[in-house]
């Protein structure tokens, strides 16, 4: 991932720019996967050759500490990308701007236009569609909720003592085993690709999708939510303890589309 990318994606609106491929920048320090390669067997080797049996448990340990080292190790690249762009996206990603004075989040809707539906003897064409994806919440939405989901650059330990009777034992073994772990490495990292890709596509969607609500909202297509508040002086939850003032607020209404096109304003 280079900076121009993500610069690009950040100054999008509406539409998601596609992710190119994030360039791989091997950490100074020795690489998860070096961890796992370097690891050996403290017991006697075994006789050249591998068995099925020995070939199926080398295989299966070494997809699963491969796939681990591979999304730590990119992992902790896409974290560094997203650490120089923190600034872009403070500004970018303003949930704040975004809250009803009751410290509530709108509801996300999606648009689709254009919409197609086909069967054998009708076909049907919506020129816009809007649908609710997630309701108004009392959320503390920040871009670092989204981004980092998923990522995990903890490497610690990734071949356990008690795994170390599989590990190979000669050098047959070792060559099988080698294999394996850096077809699964190359697997983990663009899994955790992946997983940076969906989390960008889904903060893009949830922040544009609560900028459009207060767009149609100013039209008259959607109505406010609606809350309710409840406040006690003086209460106690248990012996021990009292509490002076203690507010309670709560969504009483979600926001609802209004189908009466007469009540909705032009846009400007």
């Amino acid at each position: 991932m280079t900076r121009a990318f993500f610069r690009g994606v950040l100054c999008a609106t509406v539409i998601l720019a596609p992710l190119a491929p994030l360039a791989y920048a091997a950490p100074s320090a020795q690489s998860s996967l070096d961890k796992v390669l370097s690891a050996s067997s403290r017991l006697p080797t075994i006789p050249s050759g591998i068995s099925e049996v020995r070939a199926a448990a080398l295989k299966q340990l070494g997809v699963g500490l491969g796939m681990r080292a591979g999304l730590a190790d990119e992992s902790r690249v896409i974290t560094a990308e997203i650490e120089k762009e923190k600034g872009v996206l403070d500004t970018k990603f303003n949930f704040g701007s975004l809250t009803f004075p009751s410290g509530a989040l709108p509801p996300v809707i999606e648009e689709a236009q254009d919409v197609i539906a086909i069967t054998e003897y009708s076909m049907r064409v919506q020129g816009r569609v809007y649908r609710i994806v997630a309701p108004a919440t009392f959320g503390q939405n920040n871009w670092r909720n989204y981004l980092y989901l998923g990522l995990t650059d903890s490497d610690d330990q990734l071949v356990g003592d008690a795994q170390r009777s599989i590990l190979p034992k000669d050098d047959t073994e070792k060559a099988y085993w080698e294999s394996i772990v850096r077809s699964a490495y190359e697997e983990g990292r663009k899994q955790s690709r992946k997983i940076f890709e969906l989390n960008l596509a889904r903060l893009e969607r949830d922040f544009n999708g609560m900028r459009l609500f207060y767009t149609l909202y100013g039209r008259g297509l959607v109505s406010a939510p609606k809350f309710a508040a409840a406040t006690d002086s003086v209460s106690r939850p248990d012996p021990n303890t009292i509490v002076i003032g203690d507010s309670v607020f709560r969504i009483s209404s979600q926001p609802e589309f209004n189908g009466n096109g007469a009540d909705w304003k032009a846009t400007k």
